[in-house]
C-alpha cells in the first residue's frame, strides 16, 4: 500500500514538474515511471513530417527568390506609338514589316494594325515564312521583323530541324532583300499557368530553343530581339489566360513602341 502512495505520489510530482517546465520553458525531468507513458506520444510527434515540410517551403522560397532575381531590362520605347489609332500606327510603321505567328497575327485580330504591315498567320511557322517570301519581297521594307518559333517547339533533338528551315528562308530573304535591316525575335517567355497545359508540353523547351535562334542570328548575320529579359522587366501582366498569347494591351503599350524605337528611332543618321 506504500509503495503505491509513493508511486501515485511520483507520477503527480512528475506531471507537476512537466506542466512547469512547459510554462516557464525549463527542460523536465523524466522519471522512469513516465518513460514508458510518454514514449508513444513522443513517437506520434516525431513522426509528423515537420521536417519535410520545411524543405519544400524552403524550396518554394527558393524558387520565388530565384525568379525575382533573373535579370531584367528596362528598354527604350517610343511612346508616342501609345496614344495613336490603327490609322495612325500603320502610316507610323510604313517601311517595317512584322511577320509571324498568331503572336503577330494577333495584332490584326485586335486590329491594332493595318495588314499591309504584317504578315503573318495562326499557326505560322518557318514553312509559312518560305510561302510568305515573295510577298515580303514585294513589299521591300526597309526594317523586317521575324517572330517564328513557339508552333515548332519540340525536343530538343529535333530543334536543329527547325533551325535549318530558318536559316534558309533568312537566307532567302537576304539575298532577295539585300538592303534590308533584319531582327529575329526570341520566342516569348510564358506565363507560370502555361506549364500545366499538356497539349504544350515543350514549353519548357524556349530557352533551349532561344539559345539556338540566337546563335542562328549571329550566324546569318541578322538582328536578335531577347525578349525574355524584357517580360520579366515588366511590373504589369500582359498575358492572356493562356498564359501563352499577351493581351492586346500588350502591343500598344509595349510591343509596337518598342519595335518602332529599335528599328526606327535607333537608326536615324
Amino acid at each position: 500500500m506504500k509503495n503505491k502512495l509513493l508511486t501515485g505520489l511520483s507520477l503527480f510530482l512528475s506531471a507537476v514538474i512537466i506542466v512547469l517546465s512547459l510554462r516557464f520553458g525549463v527542460a523536465p525531468y523524466e522519471s522512469p515511471a513516465l518513460a514508458d507513458a510518454t514514449q508513444s506520444q513522443s513517437e506520434r510527434l516525431t513522426s509528423l513530417p515537420v521536417e519535410s515540410t520545411q524543405k519544400e517551403k524552403t524550396g518554394e522560397e527558393s524558387t520565388t527568390a530565384a525568379k525575382k532575381e533573373e535579370p531584367t531590362t528596362r528598354v527604350k520605347i517610343d511612346k508616342s506609338i501609345r496614344k495613336l489609332n490603327k490609322k495612325q500606327r500603320t502610316a507610323k510603321f510604313k517601311g517595317i514589316i512584322i511577320s509571324g505567328d498568331s503572336i503577330v497575327n494577333s495584332m490584326l485580330e485586335y486590329k491594332i494594325i493595318g495588314k499591309s504591315r504584317v504578315v503573318a498567320g495562326v499557326g505560322a511557322g518557318t514553312l509559312f515564312l518560305r510561302d510568305s517570301t515573295e510577298k515580303i519581297v514585294k513589299a521591300n521594307p526597309k526594317y523586317l521583323i521575324l517572330h517564328y518559333g513557339e508552333n515548332e517547339l519540340d525536343k530538343k533533338d529535333n530543334a536543329v530541324n527547325f533551325i535549318k528551315r530558318y536559316t534558309s528562308c533568312i537566307k532567302a530573304l537576304k539575298k532577295a532583300l539585300p538592303k534590308t535591316e533584319i531582327y529575329v525575335d526570341s520566342i516569348f517567355p510564358v506565363d507560370e499557368a502555361a506549364y500545366g497545359n499538356e497539349d504544350e508540353p515543350y514549353l519548357k523547351n524556349i530557352p533551349y530553343y532561344n539559345k539556338l535562334l540566337k546563335q542562328m542570328a549571329k550566324d546569318t548575320g541578322v538582328h536578335y530581339i531577347d525578349y525574355t529579359p524584357i517580360w520579366n522587366g515588366y511590373k504589369k501582366n500582359y498575358y492572356d489566360e493562356d498564359g501563352i498569347h499577351p493581351l492586346a494591351s500588350y502591343y500598344k503599350e509595349q510591343y509596337l513602341p518598342f519595335i518602332y524605337e529599335l528599328v526606327h528611332n535607333s537608326n536615324k543618321k
